[in-house]
Parts: C-alpha cells; sequence; structure tokens
C-alpha cells in the first residue's frame, strides 16, 4: 500500500495530530456518499503529555502508529449482564475473577480493582496531507477533513 505524504518535513504522527471531521464513505461494495452534516462525527488525535490521546462523539482512550495503521485502544462504553464469573489463580498464588457475557470477557477483578477488556481498532492509512485524511478498515474508506 502506497501511503501519499504531502508534508514530508513532518513525522506522519505529528500529520495525524488534530481534530478531523468525516465527510465521505466509500463501502467496499464501490457505493459512496457523502456524509449527511447531521451524521458527521469528529475524530480527534493529540498529543498530551507524552501520550496520544484520541476521542471521538462516541469513546476515547489512547492511539498510536505503527506500519501504515493506525491503532484505536479504548474501553468500550456500555451497560451489560455478567453471566460468568471464573476463579484463576496463578503460579504466585495471585487470584483474580473473569468477568463475562457469553463467551465475550467484559474485565477481571483483580486486588487493584475492576479492570475492563480494552479493545483495538485498526485502519490502514491510505493517503494524509494538511487537510484530508483518507483511512481504510474492514473494506470501507473514510475520508475526513481537517477542521482544527
Amino acid at each position: 500500500m502506497i501511503i501519499s505524504l504531502f508534508n514530508c518535513s513532518k513525522s506522519i504522527e505529528q500529520q495525524l495530530i488534530g481534530v478531523w471531521e468525516i465527510k465521505y464513505v466509500k463501502w467496499d461494495n464501490s457505493d459512496s456518499m457523502e456524509v449527511p452534516h447531521y451524521d458527521r462525527y469528529q475524530l480527534s488525535l493529540e498529543r498530551s503529555n507524552g501520550s496520544f490521546i484520541f476521542h471521538d462523539d462516541m469513546q476515547n482512550g489512547n492511539w498510536s502508529f505503527f506500519d501504515s495503521t493506525i491503532f484505536l485502544t479504548s474501553t468500550p462504553i456500555c451497560t451489560t449482564y455478567i453471566d460468568s464469573l471464573f476463579l484463576v489463580n496463578d503460579e504466585l498464588g495471585n487470584s483474580s475473577l473473569i468477568l463475562k457475557n457469553g463467551e465475550q470477557k467484559l474485565g477481571e477483578l483483580t486486588v487493584d480493582g475492576v479492570v475492563p477488556e480494552r479493545i483495538t481498532y485498526e485502519m490502514e492509512l491510505l493517503a494524509i496531507s494538511d487537510t484530508v485524511l483518507k483511512i481504510s478498515s474492514e473494506g470501507n474508506t473514510y475520508i475526513y477533513k481537517k477542521i482544527r
């Protein structure tokens, strides 16, 4: 995959930092559309105190960039039932409880408290300029415009 870089004086991470608004979506079946104004959302990619932070209209967490892929890692916002508890004892004598709903692990209860399961969303960077970000995930292409 070729990544278009229009500003070679900045690293890709530096170019990604900013607030991006979704403008267009192209689905894997080749249909595409301009996102209606009322459905547009913003993706903020920031660097704060040495950490890469992201947030959008629904979630927040950490982001990273490696080998043409953007990784967004967060704790899902949800309210759900726990239908299974599993006691885990390790070789050092530490114990924890695994919290599950069906086959999905929701978190762990340890001596430090509840540790939620985190998810990572991967997006392939197709192109970036000072004003346009083009990424792909699960066969769909998303085009964002930089607004700050």
